[in-house]
C-alpha cells in the first residue's frame, strides 16, 4: 500500500499492514507481526510472536515473499 515504506503486491495472503519494522533508540531494530493476516510473519524460519529483535542478514518471510534485512 502506498502509505507503507515497503510495499508487496500480488499476494492475497499479505495483510494491508502485515508487519512493522521499528528502529529503537539504542540503534537496534525490532519486527512485529500486526496480526492482520492468517499467514503470519516469519523471522529466520520462526513465527514472529510479539515484538522481536532483528539484525543485519536476518530473513523475513511474508506470505510467499522473502526479504533480507540489512542495516
Amino acid at each position: 500500500y502506498e502509505l507503507s515504506d515497503i510495499t508487496l503486491f500480488g499476494d492475497p495472503k499479505i495483510g494491508r499492514t502485515h508487519a512493522v519494522l521499528t528502529a529503537q533508540e539504542n540503534g537496534r531494530f525490532t519486527l512485529r507481526d500486526t496480526g492482520e493476516s492468517l499467514s503470519g510473519t516469519y523471522l529466520n524460519g520462526e513465527i514472529v510472536r510479539g515484538e522481536v529483535p532483528i539484525k543485519s542478514g536476518d530473513t523475513i518471510q511474508i506470505a510467499n515473499r522473502t526479504l533480507i534485512f540489512y542495516e
